[in-house]
Order: structure tokens, then sequence, then C-alpha cells
């Protein structure tokens, strides 16, 4: 996997020193990852692919840090193995930091602490990268009872990349009265088959649950959705059925 680290050090310090002074913590994060070295004069002609941290390489960093922070990811890592003044230089840069209202953290400690924290973020920064460019469907609103469930759609499509897509409900009703009996009889043959039993629900009403999963997934072809939420209780009242089995076999 590939790692960036911009690294930061005092003029005093040449970057040769800087790989000399810190080779245990490099040396051992070079055996799991294939590095990418930035210094602050590169920032604007680099492409930054995989995840990105900050090496905080001496102290007396903090005022570069400072002017080169709309250069850094939203949320900083400041690796530092507390030689060359690094930590205290790093406690500064983040307390600096939340004073501005920005995210960050220190990763400090035994090199196999901070191995473990660069791997948390690499996974972390893997997985927001594959949600860049998603669509996310809203189908229905939040029933009332959710009272902490409403989303920043900006904050979403800023952080994120998510974009998040309202659909209304009645588009799955009107979908799924669409849908005739006989168009999910193939579909819900092979449901019943496969089930280890039929504990409850009669064949007709397989055939209802079967219908709303046709009208949900005509949704997520047709807004071309990469994941959904549906509101669910509030079909009842009108298709007889609920959604579990269609977001059963969607997720499947």
């Amino acid at each position: 996997m590939k790692l960036n680290l911009i690294t930061f050090a005092s003029s005093l310090a040449t970057r040769e020193s800087i790989f000399t002074d810190h080779h245990e913590l490099l040396d051992a994060i070079s055996e799991k990852y294939d590095v990418q070295y930035i210094f602050p004069e590169e920032l604007d002609g680099k492409p930054l692919e995989g995840a990105t941290m900050v090496l905080v390489g001496s102290g007396g960093v903090e005022e570069m840090v400072k002017a080169n922070i709309d250069r850094l990811p939203p949320y900083v890592v400041l690796i530092a193995d507390g030689l060359k003044n690094s930590l205290a230089a790093s406690l500064e840069i983040l307390s600096w930091m939340r004073l501005e209202g920005r995210l960050g953290r220190v990763l400090h400690g035994p090199t196999g602490f901070i191995i473990q924290g660069i791997d948390d973020y690499a996974c972390t920064s893997e997985a927001v990268a594959r949600l860049h460019g998603k669509r996310v469907g809203v189908i229905g609103k939040p029933s009332g009872w959710l009272i902490a469930s409403n989303v920043d759609y900006a904050a979403m499509r800023e952080r994120w990349g998510v974009e998040m897509v309202d659909v209304p409900l009645d588009e799955v009703v009107q979908g799924y009265e669409a849908i005739d009996n006989d168009e999910v009889q193939d579909i819900t043959d092979e449901f019943i088959n496969k089930a280890v039993g039929v504990k409850e629900p009669s064949r007709d009403e397989v055939v209802k649950a079967m219908r709303l999963y046709r009208s949900v997934k005509d949704i997520v072809e047709r807004y071309h959705l990469d994941a959904f939420t549906l509101n669910c209780f509030d079909l009842i009242p009108t298709t007889r059925t609920t959604g579990c089995v269609a977001l059963a076999l969607l997720n499947q």
C-alpha cells in the first residue's frame, strides 16, 4: 500500500540527516509501505495517491506546518518518534490546530504502536477513497422517532465525496403497484426453494415482498445508486408488506 509522508524538519537539518536520525521508525514503515517522502516545497507538484500523513522530523517546524496547513489533508496525523524535539513540536502544532477548529492527532510511542496507528489510518483512508463518487439514495424521510438521524448532505459531499440523492417513497409504491404477481413468480420460487423452512408467511406474502424488492431494485438502477436507506415502516400501510426481504437481497 502506498503511503505519503509529508516531511517537515528545521533548516538546521538536511534530508540525509532526517533519514539517519529516524532510521528505526522509517525502516519499519518502509517494510510495510511503498513510501513517498514529500517535502513542503514539493507539495504543489506531487499527486498524493494513498494515505497521507505528516512526519515531524525535528522541532522548530511549527510555523512551517502552519504556513502549509491548507495543503495538508483535512485530518492531519502528526508522526513523532520523540527524537530531535519532534514530540514537543507536534504537540504545539496540534494545540494550534485545535484552536483553529482543525482535526488531527499526534501519533507517538514505541515503533510498533506507531506502525499500528499508521495501519489503522491507511485502512480508513482506503475506505474513504472508495466512498468518493458514490451515490447514496435516501428513499423516504426518516421516521419521526429518529430525532438524531438527519444528515448534512453538504458535509457528506465535502468530507467523503458522497452524493446523497433524495427519492420520494411514492416512487417505490408506484413501482410496487405496477409489478404483477406473474413478474416475480420465478424469483419467488427460487427464494422459497432455497429456504431451510417456511414457518409463517404464505406464498402470497412472499410474492408481495418480492414485488417490493423488484420495485426498490428498479429505483437503485434508475438513480445509479451504490447504496441507499429506506423508510420501511411508511410502506406498510400502502403495500401491506415490509422492506426486510428487499434489503436483505440487495445487501447480498
